[in-house]
């Protein structure tokens, strides 16, 4: 089985298609028609991603896009969206002032996040490129 030499048709992480919610359960694994003939692509679905990055260990997540995406374009800029309103949450919480490891803030004061949100919004505004 060689699921990983064909491109997949979303950005996310892998997951058996019962565990996803019905809307991915519908959706194509591979980009190509040609690959979703193979026994296993029926058995996988992309669904949200589930690296800790994207939902800081024990930290209440904040509100963001961390279901499948349709390019790296889009991934790219939810994550940087993801990042803009993390920072900006824990910059607003009476926590920030003792930010955890995995917070954006952790080597930051809650007066960098002008600079902070300057630099995500060029980031967002690049990925294109």
């Amino acid at each position: 089985m060689d699921i990983h030499r064909r491109p997949f048709s979303q950005v996310g992480s892998l997951f058996f298609r019962e565990d996803v919610i019905p809307e991915l359960q519908s959706r194509l694994l591979h980009l190509r028609e040609s690959d979703n003939k193979e026994s296993f692509a029926d058995k996988y679905r992309i669904g949200p991603i589930v690296d800790d990055q994207y939902w800081v260990g024990r930290e209440e997540p904040v509100a963001g896009d961390r279901c499948p995406w349709p390019d790296m374009t889009t991934f790219l800029q939810a994550t940087y969206r993801l990042a803009l309103r993390r920072a900006e949450s824990q910059a607003a919480s009476v926590a920030s002032s003792c930010p955890s490891f995995s917070s954006l803030l952790s080597r930051s004061k809650p007066d960098d996040i002008p600079e902070l949100r300057q630099l995500l919004y060029h980031c967002i505004s690049m990925v294109p490129y």
